[in-house]
């Protein structure tokens, strides 16, 4: 009877210690998973930017493009497309 209550109470211990290290394990990964998510989050606006910032400049690419297409054609001259100066 007295090795039952003594294997009881290392097996107790044991389930004490593991319990202990998987909270603190717990813990740790929520935090890390917290972090992966804040720096997501941060990427996924970057990505937003750069995906605006491309867009315009393709639209001012083909604006620029037709202009100088307009020049090589004669639609357009020099003067249309330079600001005019103030006199």
């Amino acid at each position: 009877m007295f090795y039952v209550i003594i294997a009881l109470a290392v097996l107790a211990v044991i389930a004490g210690v593991l319990a202990f290290i998987f909270c603190r394990l717990y813990q740790r990964s929520k935090k890390a998973c917290e972090a992966e998510k804040v720096k997501l989050a941060c990427l996924q606006q970057e990505y937003g930017k750069l995906v605006k910032a491309y867009e315009a400049k393709k639209k001012n690419k083909e604006k620029a493009d037709e202009k100088v297409s307009d020049l090589h054609s004669g639609k357009l001259s020099a003067d249309d497309i330079l600001p005019k100066r103030k006199g």
